[in-house]
């Protein structure tokens, strides 16, 4: 991830949030925070219009799915980034 690169946050509400935005901020990256209830479309349909690099998500069961549902539709996804204990 590097300067202007766009990376969304599906974090809920955890520390890890701003620590992210802090450090990508750092860089020169543009932050998406995301809610966790997109459904795999909703995710297809952000990552395709905001030209996302990477995702940041939580590790929880149905938020990991969704993401990975929408992953091969993402046309300039590179990573998805989990986060968690």
């Amino acid at each position: 991830i590097k300067k202007g690169d766009t990376v969304m946050l599906i974090l809920k509400q955890r520390i890890e949030v701003w620590v992210c935005m802090l450090a990508l901020h750092k860089i020169g990256a543009v932050v998406i925070p995301a809610t966790f209830q997109l459904t795999p479309k909703d995710i297809v349909y952000r990552c395709n219009n905001a030209n996302v690099k990477a995702i940041c998500v939580v590790d929880e069961e149905e938020i990991l799915q969704n993401t990975e549902i929408a992953r091969p539709e993402c046309r300039t996804l590179d990573q998805v980034l989990v986060v968690g204990d």
